[in-house]
């Protein structure tokens, strides 16, 4: 009760003028990181810190905790509309504590929202919110107001040790951005350098600032000045701002009082009592302590020198307690590892058995000698080994004693619609006159995965291992199309859902998110279907697999790169240089107004957004957009490499905890999208995505069994 009459009488006393402008504040605290990106201790304390100071100053006061990506897209956007609908004079305080980092490459700032699974998955800048794109929309949306940015980011514990870390080093601060009118920009640690994550009930950038910001009588530049200072003092840390001329603001009103004044009489003997408790803050010897608190017992100095005996004897006794513990956790972390290594031994037995349980099954079903002497080279010395021989001795056998039959079919032979034919390689169908149209792809044999001196390789495409494609199958030429999914969803009801992830499409002139039918952007039946997951292409494909009676499915990841590459070994299916992707796929271009995001290739197709299908030109297979136009989703659960990947085209459905298994609930797609820059068109490039997630340079295309 005695600290609110406090609030309120401060309150009382504070000048009009510290109401007079409208203040509007978003604080947003994010600590909830997975353990591979960071786990953070005092980004909800930093909030509830400065949120309290701002609130006491009359700011209308928002605070997010633990935002991810569309949240944090969301509150900034709402915030900025509300900073502009109130005009000038207007004041804004937007702060923010969390992860934070600089992309090397690109040198620009990005927040790290918390459902950014692993920083080092090659994705991080993708997934991150773009820092100037906040200071952008807040000089040029809301001109007429004063805005106050701070940064209390950048913290040591992010885990960046892979393709993000390259440039950075030990060091993963923000870079200095310019001069912006309008701003004050503060970071709570210099340039390049990072913060503290210290202390408890908050953060010693936070605690200094919750403090200055309600001393009246100081205008807003000096009081970020006196933060500075102040925490420099406290932790070393070194804080940075960049401001331009900037109107004066006092958030917390011009005091009447004298700036200065006189300092009343000390009693005698205080001001050796003070003297000697600043020494005594910085000693560490408890022997000397205990020496000086025997000279001074009764003097005004005995408190303070039992207070430091008391905290370094509590600081040594946590110490202590911390050491054990970290004792404790290094020896289960050992016999965590130990079991989780037996475990996988015994699963990479298992495994094993039943890769060469599945190949000996598969092989029943090849024809081509060819084929079969390949998986013999590939599986020698393994128990799949004895299988193939016998169906190699098997064919062998049937070839002397079969009948010479001049008609039998060379290639495969399947049924199209309600006519058997012999269909080869390249050779186009349709199984019903509103069918997509398919073609035959070819057995045969590739290396799948990019090489360790492939130019802008991930280390998801590798290793790079033999697959063997032994049946042939159809693809579809294009993907499936939006009138294509408008007659299975005519047809079947089929809840396609209400919302999907819209990229690049401006809050000013579109709804963030739209579903299928409308994605954001202008298209006709002849576009590929987007905003479609992962179980809407399933629940396709079972459609038409009904309707036709033939087996329709979706690629394995295997087929998909086999299909792309169409015996090319290169970057692209057309070869190594990235400036025929114009002829080959629709793909991000300068005059679309994106190349902000990175350097590509001058493509000016005269397509935004998605084309139609079949508008560029085909690989050598004969399929279309095989780069590019949308990514297509595959059958495969994600896996992070291809350690212990199927090597005959099968898709990889395994799933489990360990790093290099599947995650099913995410799936891998392929191909790039009109969103995306040159090198995430090559052919080994390969991206995981949520199942049950939509996007609006999402598709699919199907694959068709063809009986052996």
């Amino acid at each position: 009760m005695l600290r609110a009459a406090a609030i309120l009488l401060f309150l009382a006393l504070l000048p009009s003028r510290v109401c007079a402008q409208v203040r509007i504040a978003l604080l947003i605290g994010n600590q909830a990181y997975t353990p591979k990106v960071g786990v953070l201790r005092n980004p909800h304390e930093d909030v509830a810190l400065v949120g309290a100071a701002l609130k006491q100053l009359r700011f209308q006061v928002t605070i997010l905790k633990d935002a991810g990506y569309r949240d944090l897209d969301i509150a900034i956007k709402r915030f900025i509309a509300d900073v502009r609908s109130k005009g000038r004079g207007a004041i804004s305080f937007f702060y923010y504590s969390g992860h934070g980092a600089a992309n090397p490459d690109t040198q620009i700032n990005y927040l790290i929202p918390v459902d950014v699974a692993d920083p080092n998955d090659g994705n991080l800048w993708y997934q991150s919110f773009q820092q100037n794109d906040l200071i952008d929309r807040l000089s040029k949306l809301a001109p007429n107001a004063t805005h106050y940015v701070v940064f209390d980011a950048c913290r040591n514990e992010l885990n960046l040790s892979g393709p993000a870390a390259k440039a950075i080093g030990a060091e993963k601060g923000f870079v200095p951005v310019p001069q912006t009118p309008g701003l004050l920009i503060a970071y709570a640690t210099a340039q390049g350098k990072t913060a503290s994550d210290i202390g408890d009930a908050g953060g010693p950038y936070a605690k200094a600032l919750a403090a200055e910001i309600l001393k009246p009588g100081i205008e807003a530049v000096t009081m970020f000045r006196n933060v500075q200072i102040r925490v420099k003092e406290d932790i070393g840390q070194d804080p940075w701002l960049s401001f331009p001329a900037l109107p004066p603001v006092y958030l917390a009103g011009q005091t009447t009082e004298p700036a200065t004044t006189a300092t009343p009489a000390q009693p005698a003997g205080a001001a050796e009592a003070v003297r000697i408790c600043r020494e005594v803050e910085a000693m560490t010897s408890l022997s000397m302590l205990s020496v000086l608190e025997r000279q001074h017992a009764g003097t005004p100095s005995a408190d303070c020198i039992s207070a430091r005996i008391g905290e370094l004897r509590a600081k040594a006794a946590a110490d202590k307690a911390a050491e054990e513990a970290e004792r404790k956790r290094a020896a289960a972390e050992a016999e965590r590892q130990r079991l989780a290594l037996l475990d996988k031994q015994e699963e990479a037995r298992k495994a094993a058995e039943a890769e060469a349980q599945r190949i000996c099954v598969n092989v029943g079903g090849i024809l081509n000698l060819e084929v079969l002497g390949a998986l013999a080279n590939l599986h020698k010395g393994s128990p799949a080994a004895v299988c193939i021989a016998d169906r190699i001795a098997l064919l062998r056998k049937q070839e002397v004693t079969a009948p010479s039959n001049p008609t039998k079919c060379r290639f495969v032979e399947a049924l199209v619609g309600n006519e058997q034919r012999c269909l080869k390689p390249k050779d186009t169908f349709k199984d019903c006159p509103d069918c997509p149209e398919m073609v035959v792809i070819p057995v045969g044999r590739f290396t799948m995965g990019s090489s360790s001196t492939e130019r802008d390789r991930s280390h998801h495409e590798g290793p790079q291992h033999e697959v063997t494609i032994g049946n042939s199958f159809a693809v579809g030429r294009s993907f499936i199309t939006r009138g294509d999914f408008a007659a299975f969803v005519s047809e079947t009801k089929h809840d396609a859902g209400g919302s999907c992830y819209l990229l690049n499409v401006s809050a000013d002139t579109a709804q963030p998110y739209k579903i299928w039918r409308m994605p954001g952007f202008a298209q006709d039946d002849q576009h590929p279907a987007v905003c479609v997951n992962w179980d809407d292409a399933k629940a396709f494909a079972s459609w038409l697999s009904k309707k036709t009676s033939k087996i329709y499915r979706l690629l394995t990841e295997a087929e998909r790169e086999y299909v792309t590459r169409a015996g090319s070994t290169t970057r692209y299916s057309f070869g190594d240089d990235e400036k025929s992707l114009c002829r080959y796929g629709n793909v991000a271009d300068r005059t679309a107004k994106r190349s902000y995001l990175w350097t590509i290739a001058d493509c000016d197709d005269g397509y935004t957004y998605t084309a139609p299908v079949g508008k560029f030109a085909a690989n050598a297979f004969g399929v279309y957009d095989v780069h590019g136009n949308v990514w297509d989703w595959t059958e495969d659960c994600w896996h992070d490499t291809y350690q212990g990947a199927p090597t005959d085209g099968s898709a990889w459905t395994t799933a489990s905890g360990d790093r290099t298994s599947g995650n099913c609930i995410t799936r891998a797609v392929r191909g790039g999208s009109w969103f995306d820059n040159p090198p995430t068109f090559r052919s080994a490039v390969r991206l995981g995505r949520n199942a049950k997630y939509r996007y609006s340079d999402q598709g699919f295309r199907l694959a068709r069994t063809l009986s052996p």
